[in-house]
């Protein structure tokens, strides 16, 4: 090979990122610069804001009774989950303080609770040992509230 040296081993090769992403992403940038005003995602915001707009997209994707266009700008939902999905992995580097998620719940010998949910899983009822208090949904171990109504968890073992 002839030419200049350029010592790029192990660098980020961003090349490698689909322009279609990038595109995408920054129509919707640009979209929420003229909303918000240029870069005011960059000011931070509670995670979870984020990821129910991300899952909002998503859903909103996936539905055969919706089109796949956000209807305000015109983009694909796509489009946005993956500038939503770009926010979070900037706040996960630069405001890991808004990191607002559901935390696990504290360790107690007598809670219940399962102290490591990363464990495998020996049985099903291992796998999902709690209730919700309020829908009666059978809960994995690894939530701390009920998923679909943000209720409190009971133990599958309590009467």
């Amino acid at each position: 090979m002839a030419g200049a040296n350029h010592f790029d081993k192990g660098k980020v090769e961003l090349a490698q990122v689909p322009y279609e992403l990038k595109a995408a992403v920054a129509r919707v940038l640009m979209m929420g610069a003229k909303k918000y005003g240029r870069d005011n995602w960059r000011e931070g915001m509670d995670w979870s804001k984020v990821i129910n707009s991300t899952m909002r997209h998503i859903e909103a994707y996936n539905d055969p009774n919706q089109p796949d266009v956000d209807p305000e700008s015109g983009e694909s939902h796509l489009s946005h989950a993956a500038c939503n999905i770009a926010f979070l992995l900037y706040y996960e580097k630069h405001y890991p303080e808004l990191d607002d998620r559901a935390k696990p719940v504290a360790d107690s010998s007598d809670s219940g609770w399962i102290t490591d949910p990363t464990a495998p899983a020996t049985s099903f009822e291992e796998a999902y040992p709690f209730r919700c208090e309020s829908c009666n949904l059978l809960i994995h171990r690894s939530n701390s509230l009920c998923p679909s109504c943000k209720g409190g968890l009971k133990s599958c073992d309590s009467a």
